[in-house]
């Protein structure tokens, strides 16, 4: 999916390799300027870790659950996209421009009394004791878990260093202006919502995901 993003036409014009240093220069001073990705110190720092002539891939994940019915039984799908920092925010807010790919579906797993008996009412006719509840939780999100482990597994490997902490090999890259670059892949974020973090991080809902708070 990184190849297909990196030898497309439609973005040959677009696609930064490289990160810069961008300044706003007045009379009296010289002032940075942070816009996007490439120009922030986070992809400098990580450049410097690679060998010459690696190219950067800053891998960024974007998910939202989003519910389809409530008419005839809730059914939700949980999407994965994916998206390189190499394009610009520019081009990859553009619907347009087609910057994002779908990676996966995730599973969501049916409510804890979805596979209970229901009476007349549609109500379970037993209700899940406090630890059948938290054993369900916690299956839940273990599934999601090993999905997301299953899907992530070929970028991983990609990104691994060797024994000795050397530099990642790379992955070969056909890009759209008829170079052929090593690309190493980094995760750089994954956008989601609180409700989402929770789960990825698996921590409690007043939890944050960032710190140990």
């Amino acid at each position: 999916m990184i190849q297909q993003i990196f030898r497309q036409p439609a973005y040959k014009e677009h696609l930064i390799y490289q990160p810069v240093r961008e300044y706003n220069h007045t009379p009296n001073e010289k002032v940075r300027v942070y816009s996007d990705l490439h120009n922030a110190d986070w992809w400098w720092k990580k450049q410097d870790t690679l060998r010459v002539g690696q190219t950067l891939v800053p891998i960024i994940f974007a998910s939202d659950a989003t519910q389809l019915s409530t008419h005839s039984g809730d059914h939700d799908v949980w999407p994965i996209y994916m998206s390189v920092g190499n394009l610009p925010s520019s081009v990859r807010a553009k619907p347009s421009m087609n910057g994002w790919i779908l990676v996966a579906i995730l599973p969501m797993p049916p409510k804890k009394d979805d596979s209970l008996e229901k009476d007349a009412w549609g109500k379970p006719r037993c209700a899940l004791t406090a630890e059948e509840k938290e054993k369900y939780k916690a299956y839940k999100e273990d599934v999601i878990h090993q999905v997301l482990e299953h899907i992530l597994k070929p970028l991983k490997e990609a990104m691994e260093r060797g024994s000795n902490g050397e530099p990642p090999k790379g992955m070969m890259l056909e890009c759209a202006d008829g170079k052929v670059r090593i690309g190493v892949p980094q995760v750089a974020g994954w956008i989601a919502d609180y409700q989402e973090y929770s789960k990825l991080y698996q921590i409690n809902k007043d939890g944050c995901a960032v710190c140990e708070v």
